[in-house]
């Protein structure tokens, strides 16, 4: 009888015990981390061992089963297919939650302005303005509640402009303290990568591939692995994500389309404020190479740094951004100015084949919605009707101004070029045109328009207000003798001279502060205000009174915002009716922010329920295999006695050798 097979059974056993062990020692493993967030389970990856006969110490040509039980490895219980696709939405709900944040920030404070707010002065100021009158016995008395009122209006839009200031404030701090995250969370992740490279090194699960080492990335450290995937999700918050693998168990890192982290090295992200007053966000490559990246749809399309961006610089018409994105514009004008200038040459030389040469010019600039006429005659040439000779001093187009007006079947383009402005319908796919199309498709989406619309708004009603009651107090009838003008008698003012009325300047003027009748005074032949020259008129008090019921035209020129060139539009409103506009707007707004960040959110959390199903912790499951592999291991241990027991038999049974 041969004891090998005695022998192979012990070996066997020790195999068995020591893998239902480790399977053991896993599953507490994972029942302890059951509340660790980001923690993965792991599972003991089993493997059947079979060694060919002629491996043996006595040779048979017969391969041998029953070898026992080994492990290739300790693997995390991933689905790289559920971590993309759970980022991809993370980012995309991040933008929008982002901004119903802020535009809920903004209605906290607008929202008073239709009940206890500015809307509650105005209906004070109508009230006083409507019982006074030039013959009532009290009018001095009414006239002074009139003046408070205002005051009080006033008061009312100069508080909004400071609040809504106040949320670009936090904006801008949390837009900075999301990017300044961001370059935290990129340095960890390359921190993380040099440990994970270096653990796979110290433990030698590196192999050759022909030339070049590589691991095996289903095994590994699998804990800091979970920090480093951690990591990954909460920079998907701030933006778009995508990671690749290298063969040393690191990865690269790109956010925003930049590779943000290449193996152990990493770049940063930075916030400034640009010239325009917009904020803008920097990508600084590892060289020191500063990009801006804010402007590029293809950039930072995604995550909650894009909702701050779009939030703080505004989106559509009233954005300060507008004025900045331009890069694409000014590109096509290089090579348009590439084009003109051949043609200028040409022109200037008048050489023999001229009109070939400047016929396939003419080809090449057909491609960007533009064509030019040469004047053989004179040699002046022409670009679409302007001639070329006062397009600019050096002969080159220049963006000096982009307008671009609120409504769709209205919207244009210029390219102002020293005193020429060629207009640019936005109609076509030539490549100039396509690109000034595009940037103004970017800015009539529909989506929210940020906080700067809603300073437009309140902006537009303090001018607005302020220009129609100066107007209405104002002798049309009577021109100066002296001036030739008629006389103006402002009740509001701007509080710097010569300045146009904004939510930040508006005042109450000087004139009728000194004076709470002279709305109701007719003005003396000098434009002067003289009570005791003149009497009270009703004709001038009842057309300040007529403003209460006016439509007004709420379109307020750039000038006075320094923005686009119409920033409001809307007219054909009495104040109340565009209080109760500007309501809705912000009503509609957050209505649809909400409506998509709840979609994005919805679908975000159903993928992170089946990324959980797969790589959370399941007490009963762990349960379960706890039992099954605790019988795995006693019945190992029961073999191994089993074998012990036989072995022990048989060499008794042999008797004392020599005997």
């Amino acid at each position: 009888m041969s004891l090998r097979p005695t022998f192979m059974g012990f070996e066997t056993m020790r195999k068995s015990l020591s893998a239902s062990q480790k399977a053991l020692d896993l599953t507490g493993n994972n029942i302890s981390n059951v509340n660790t967030l980001g923690y993965s389970r792991q599972r003991l990856d089993l493997l059947s061992i079979t060694t060919p006969g002629g491996g043996l110490r006595y040779n048979t040509a017969i391969a041998l089963a029953g070898q026992g039980v080994g492990s290739s490895g300790v693997a995390q219980l991933r689905n790289e297919f559920y971590d993309r696709r759970y980022r991809e939405l993370n980012a995309d709900s991040a933008v929008s939650g982002t901004a119903s944040k802020v535009l809920t920030d903004v209605q906290n404070v607008l929202d008073c302005i239709d009940t206890d707010g500015f809307n509650q002065c105005y209906t004070n100021f109508k009230d006083a303005l409507s019982k006074f009158t030039v013959d009532s016995p009290n009018r001095l008395e009414l006239a002074n509640i009139t003046l408070t009122s205002a005051k009080q209006m006033v008061s009312a839009v100069k508080s909004y402009d400071s609040k809504l200031n106040q949320i670009k404030a936090q904006t801008s701090f949390e837009l900075q303290t999301g990017v300044d995250r961001v370059s935290e969370i990129l340095k960890q992740v390359s921190d993380l990568n040099e440990q994970i490279a270096n653990s796979y090194i110290s433990s030698g699960d590196i192999f050759m591939d022909g030339n070049n080492y590589k691991v095996n990335s289903k095994y590994g450290p699998n804990e800091l692995k979970d920090q480093r995937n951690n990591l990954i999700d909460e920079l998907s918050n701030y933006g778009n994500v995508r990671i690749t693998d290298n063969e040393n168990g690191s990865i690269n890192v790109e956010f925003a389309n930049y590779l943000a982290v290449q193996d152990r090295k990493y770049s940063t992200f930075h916030v400034e404020e640009h010239s325009t007053g917009a904020m803008r966000v920097y990508f600084e490559s590892q060289g020191g190479i500063r990009t801006d990246i804010s402007p590029d749809e293809n950039g930072i399309s995604s995550g909650a740094v894009r909702g701050y961006l779009d939030m703080y610089n505004g989106a559509g018409i009233y954005s300060n951004d507008i004025l900045t994105r331009k890069d694409g514009i000014e590109s096509k004008l290089g090579e348009v100015n590439d084009i003109l200038s051949e043609i200028k040459q040409i022109a200037d030389a008048a050489p023999a084949n001229m009109a070939t040469r400047l016929g396939e010019l003419q080809d090449k600039l057909n491609d960007y919605g533009l064509s030019f006429v040469v004047n053989t005659t004179t040699g002046a040439t022409t670009l679409g009707g302007t001639d070329l000779a006062v397009v600019g001093g050096d002969g080159k187009l220049q963006l000096t101004k982009l307008n671009v007006y609120p409504t769709a079947d209205n919207k244009s383009l210029e390219i102002k070029a020293g005193t020429t402005t060629i207009t640019f319908a936005a109609t076509d796919d030539k490549l100039l045109n396509k690109t000034l199309n595009q940037t103004a498709e970017n800015f009539f989406d529909g989506g929210s328009q940020g906080i700067v619309y809603y300073q437009k708004l309140v902006d537009a009603l303090a001018n607005t207000m302020a220009r129609a009651f100066n107007e209405a107090n104002s002798d049309t009838d009577t021109i100066d003798p002296l001036t030739g003008t008629y006389t103006t008698r402002p009740m509001f003012e701007p509080s710097g001279s010569g300045d146009e009325i904004t939510a930040a300047n508006i005042k109450v003027s000087s004139l009728w502060s000194s004076n709470p009748l002279m709305i109701a005074y007719q003005p003396s032949g000098t434009g002067s205000i003289a009570p005791n020259m003149t009497e009270l008129d009703p004709r001038y008090l009842n057309k300040v009174k007529k403003v209460l019921t006016d439509k007004l035209d709420f379109t307020i020129d750039s000038a006075a915002v320094n923005t686009g060139d119409k920033v409001i539009d809307q007219n054909d409103m009495t104040i109340e009716q565009y209080i109760q506009y500007w309501s809705n707007n912000l009503g509609q707004a957050i209505s649809y922010t909400n409506s998509v960040y709840d979609s994005a959110d919805s679908m975000a959390q159903n993928i992170a329920n089946d990324r959980d199903a797969v790589m959370s912790v399941s007490l009963d499951e762990e349960g379960t295999n706890m039992m099954t592999y605790q019988k795995w291991y006693n019945a190992s241990a029961r073999m191994m006695t089993t074998l012990d027991e036989a072995l022990d038999t048989i060499i008794k049974s042999m008797g004392l050798v020599g005997r």
